[in-house]
């Protein structure tokens, strides 16, 4: 037999008659194993260690590492022994196979006197207290919470056992774990633990802590890094008391992570494994990782900032209100007591995510027909596959100065996958703080501007766009469209009214008008138009403003007025007649020469095409209009029938 196992025989001999022979043997024998076994049979191996007879002790015999599952021993009631890692042996010193086996000949003696196995790790407690450590009522829960049981193959047979885990104390210890699959809860204190090889899971329980402090911060803090090797580094700590004192495990390799964290607000993050986090009381932030997770966040306004809920095929409804969430995902994922997301992923089925507060977010809604509101704050948006809403709502914000301009700025490009990417910001307060959101992979639009003057632009489909108080300019793109510019003097660049059968009247006076055309776009609200395009009836155009503008009008017999500015105007087919009015212009300059100039030219299809322009100031500032397709033309004073 190997020289240390003997060496460490002897000692574990030596410990048992000792504790044979305390005074308190009873109690402390109790509290591992209960006080319903056979006292007879407890009473003769108490005798027999006084004795120094330790013949009826099981036989031991070294096991493959893998065969073990990566545990340091184990013992087989079955078969009547006890079974020791090859590795460990070899690699430890008699001190530490000491408790390895005192832990399986706890095992040993459960089985011998007790007809059902003791609840926990009745072995890890036996060995604790015959090693003369003193179990508080924390560390004997843990104990006796545990699942020591296994099934190992030895020779072909499939063996029932009991195996050794790693259970530390409430004082300061150095755990590590060997080159199979650990569970080590080192319990409270200043612990190190190191899982070393294999697939390894770390217990943390905080929950006892409890204080609640601001200065220092209250609760779990932690910190979780991959370390290259297919495991993670990092600590978890947390403050007990007004004093101060923390608790804090330090770890490396370790795979897996089951933690419970305090009363007060903590912060948990774990690795890409299986993991298991109870956020307890308190307002946690929780970073769960890749992997199959049991989340709960316990009581308290919650927050995950990465859910990955990819493998969802049915419709989520997710919101940022302080009611709970619950979800249960076909991977095994488990999200309970959740109120708010700052991470989120989704899956395949029409989600609904209606988020408010101004906290900062990056969601991908994944495949499906999202409805995606990020709220406020600095926000990335990913709209994924399918037919995907924005939803936009700054009409909270109350900044309104100049500089910076207040209101909605915007950007929104074709992405040539049939979406928009591009942004909309806003200014909120006098600091210059900012709520945006960046998105991609958008189709349709639903924003609400603030009580400032918004530039709103949307995509090509069916948007609907409400401007707000503020004097807005609204590109709501092709599609149908709903736009309302609420209170101010209100712009539409983009209005398409083709599929209009019935003469409009429009002029861009500050009175409201209201427009529902026959493919379902309704137009409310709005005073002015810089890009116009009508259908087939006989319109009238009456424009006045000193604004740039694009004007056609489609079929129909037209009569058309842009108004001052650089205009274009394309009559389109029809009886149209062009009105030019630039009596309210004043230069009256040699150099260049005031007055109108003019160029009608016939474009071969009945109809004139040209320009008309005239200086209007000092500057050399010129109104212009240039035309397609216009029959007849008026110009202020002067009229003539055909051009």
């Amino acid at each position: 037999m190997n020289t240390v196992l003997n060496s460490a025989l002897k000692l574990t001999y030596n410990q048992l008659s000792t504790f044979a022979g305390l005074d308190n043997f009873w109690n402390l024998f109790d509290t591992a194993f209960g006080t319903q076994y056979n006292r007879s049979g407890a009473e003769i191996l108490r005798l027999q260690w006084l004795s120094g007879d330790f013949s009826q002790l099981p036989q031991i015999e070294i096991l493959d590492s893998n065969i073990l599952g990566g545990a340091n021993g184990a013992y087989a009631s079955s078969e009547n022994k006890i079974y020791l890692s090859a590795n460990f042996v070899v690699t430890s010193t008699a001190e530490t196979l000491v408790g390895t086996l005192l832990e399986e000949i706890g095992h040993f003696v459960d089985a011998h006197i007790n007809l059902s196995d003791s609840a926990g790790d009745e072995g890890a407690i036996f060995a604790a207290l015959v090693q003369g450590n003193s179990l508080d009522t924390q560390t004997l829960q843990a104990l006796k919470a545990e699942d020591d049981h296994a099934t190992i193959t030895v020779n072909g047979q499939n063996i029932q056992v009991e195996q050794q885990n790693f259970t530390g104390t409430n004082g300061n210890d150095t755990i590590t774990g060997t080159s199979g699959d650990d569970t080590i809860s080192p319990l409270r204190g200043q612990d190190q633990v190191d899982g070393g090889a294999g697939n390894d899971v770390l217990i943390v329980d905080y929950s006892s802590n409890t204080y609640t402090g601001t200065s220092p911060q209250a609760g779990i803090s932690s910190n979780v890094y991959n370390n290259g090797n297919g495991g993670f580094d990092g600590y978890y700590s947390a403050y007990y008391n007004t004093s101060y004192n923390s608790d804090q495990v330090s770890f490396s390799n370790i795979e897996r992570f089951q933690i419970t964290g305090t009363g007060a607000n903590d912060t948990i993050v774990t690795g890409d494994g299986n993991d298991t986090i109870n956020g307890g009381a308190g307002n946690d932030v929780i970073t769960g990782g890749a992997g199959i997770n049991v989340i709960d966040g316990g009581a308290g306004i919650d927050t995950i900032t990465d859910a990955n809920f990819s493998s969802a095929t049915t419709a989520l409804s997710i919101d940022d209100s302080n009611t709970a969430k619950n979800f249960t995902l076909p991977d095994g994922t488990t999200i309970t007591n959740i109120e708010r997301f700052t991470g989120l992923i989704t899956g395949s089925g029409n989600d609904v995510i209606n988020f408010s507060q101004r906290i900062n977010k990056s969601l991908n809604t994944g495949n499906g027909d999202d409805t995606i509101n990020a709220g406020l704050g600095q926000n990335q948006v990913n709209g994924g596959a399918g037919n995907d809403v924005l939803v936009v709502d700054y009409s909270s914000n109350t900044y309104t100065g100049t500089s910076p301009q207040a209101g909605i700025s915007s950007s929104v490009n074709n992405n040539g996958n049939g979406g928009f990417n591009g942004y909309y910001f806003a200014y909120y307060d006098t600091n210059w703080n900012t709520d945006q959101v960046n998105f991609s992979n958008i189709e349709r639009f639903q924003i609400t501007g603030t009580s400032a003057n918004d530039n709103i632009v949307t995509g090509d489909g069916n948007d609907t766009i409400n401007g707000g108080a503020g004097n807005d300019v609204i590109t709501g793109g092709a599609g149908i469209n709903v736009i309302d510019g609420g209170a101010g003097i209100d712009t539409i660049t983009d209005a398409n009214f083709s599929s209009a059968t019935t003469a409009l009247s429009i002029d861009d006076s500050n009175t409201a008008k209201n427009f529902t055309l026959p493919d379902g776009t309704t137009i409310t609200n709005i005073e002015r138009f810089t890009g116009l395009i009508t259908g087939s009836g006989n319109d009238v155009i009456n424009f006045s403003q000193r604004i740039n503008k694009s004007l056609n009008t489609g079929n129909g017999d037209d009569t058309i007025n842009a108004g001052l500015g650089q205009n274009q105007v394309n009559g389109g087919a029809g009886n149209d007649v062009l009105v030019v009015d630039y009596s309210s212009n004043t230069y009256t300059g040699t150099s260049p020469q005031a007055g109108i100039s003019s160029s009608v030219n016939n474009n071969g299809n009945g109809g004139f095409n040209g320009y008309y322009f005239a200086y209007y100031d000092t500057n050399w500032n010129t109104d212009q209009v240039n035309f397609s397709n216009i029959e007849q033309y008026r110009t202020v004073p002067n009229y003539r029938n055909k051009c």
